[in-house]
């Protein structure tokens, strides 16, 4: 997984707090809550590399459909790619989609630098032992 600081590095193995108060379960999988990040803890760069809707399941219907807020507000995924900040050897080079949600689909200049706000990381878990990070912001800047 891109950038991971390691799910089990930061809340101590998600296994054992599905049913702590920082989670809600949600038959067959467990949404934590999200976590306020420095974008410079993360990255010494980070480059917008392109958008697209961002897309869920629903097991039901077994169809794929763009999400939504609850008031109903498009999400939408700015693909970014995250440098690591130096003296950082666990980590490389890679693309984060980063979640916003957004009335019409956000304009970003492609491969030039973002700055993220209000980043948050939320980590996840389902039953199935599947487990990971939804990287989430406000807004963004780029540019002067």
């Amino acid at each position: 997984m891109v950038m991971s600081i390691g799910i089990t590095d930061c809340l101590g193995g998600i296994r054992d707090r599905q049913d702590s108060p920082m989670s809600n379960n949600f038959g067959g999988w467990t949404d934590f809550f999200s976590i306020p990040v420095s974008q410079t803890a993360l990255a010494s760069s980070v480059t917008a590399e392109g958008v697209a809707p961002s897309m869920e399941f629903d097991f039901k219907t077994r169809t794929r459909s763009q999400r939504t807020t609850s008031e109903g507000t498009p999400v939408w995924e700015i693909r970014c790619l995250f440098h690591p900040v130096k003296g950082d050897t666990r980590h490389k080079v890679d693309i984060v989609p980063i979640r916003i949600a957004a009335p019409t689909e956000p304009h970003i200049k492609e491969r030039e630098d973002i700055q993220l706000v209000d980043l948050r990381i939320r980590p996840w878990s389902m039953d199935n032992g599947k487990q990971g990070l939804t990287y989430m912001a406000a807004g963004f800047r780029q540019g002067s």
